[in-house]
C-alpha cells in the first residue's frame, strides 16, 4: 500500500505530478490510501476513485491527527510493498522527529504533511518528499543521511532519508 499526504495548497504543476505518480503506482500494482484533505489529497482521489479514503470527523486539530493516525497505521498493516508519499510546500517544523508515537509527531507544530511523513517513518515505512514549494527544498539532517531517488524508481525524483550508519573504516 502507498499512502499519499501532502499540502492543501499546491500549484497546477504539482497537482499533475501528485496525480501521475499516484496512477504510476497503480499500474504497479499498489493499492493507493490517502486522506480527505483538498490539495494534494484531493488531486489523489481524482487520479485514483478507488483509493482507499481516510475521513476526518471534523475539522478540530486531533481529528485531523486521528485521519493521519490511521492512514499510516492502515498503510503498516497493509504488509507487502509499503510506503509514503509526501508533497510538501514547507520545510520541516525545526525539532520534529520520527517517532512511533503519534504524540511525538503531532503537537500543533502546523505541518500534518510532516506530521504524517514523521509518524511513517517512526513506524518503519518507507518515505518519499517530493518539494512543491518555493526555494530551495530544506530536508531535516535528524531524520538520516537524504538521499534522491533516481532511475526507473517510480519515485524517482523524491528524496528519502536513510538510517544512519557507523563505520568502523
Amino acid at each position: 500500500m502507498v499512502g499519499f499526504t501532502g499540502s492543501r495548497f499546491i500549484s497546477s504543476e504539482v497537482k499533475k505530478q501528485v496525480s501521475q505518480l499516484a496512477i504510476s503506482c497503480v499500474l504497479e500494482g499498489h493499492t493507493i490510501a490517502v486522506g480527505c484533505a483538498i490539495g494534494t489529497d484531493h488531486a489523489v482521489r481524482l487520479a485514483v476513485p478507488d483509493a482507499k479514503i481516510f475521513q476526518a470527523n471534523g475539522h478540530k486539530p486531533w481529528q485531523l491527527v486521528q485521519r493521519s493516525q490511521g492512514l499510516v497505521q492502515a498503510v503498516v498493516a497493509s504488509g507487502g510493498f509499503r510506503a509514503m508519499v509526501g508533497f510538501s510546500t514547507k520545510p520541516c517544523p525545526p525539532g520534529l522527529v520520527p517517532s512511533a508515537s503519534p504524540s511525538g509527531c503531532f503537537y500543533g507544530h502546523g505541518s500534518g504533511t510532516w506530521g504524517t511523513l514523521a509518524f511513517a517513518k517512526g513506524m518503519g515505512v518507507p518515505i518519499f518528499i517530493y518539494w512543491g514549494g518555493y526555494g530551495p527544498l530544506q530536508l531535516p539532517e535528524s531524520w538520516g543521511r537524504w538521499v534522491c531517488s533516481q532511475g526507473q524508481s517510480i519515485f524517482a525524483g523524491s528524496w528519502s532519508p536513510q538510517s544512519h550508519s557507523l563505520s568502523l573504516f
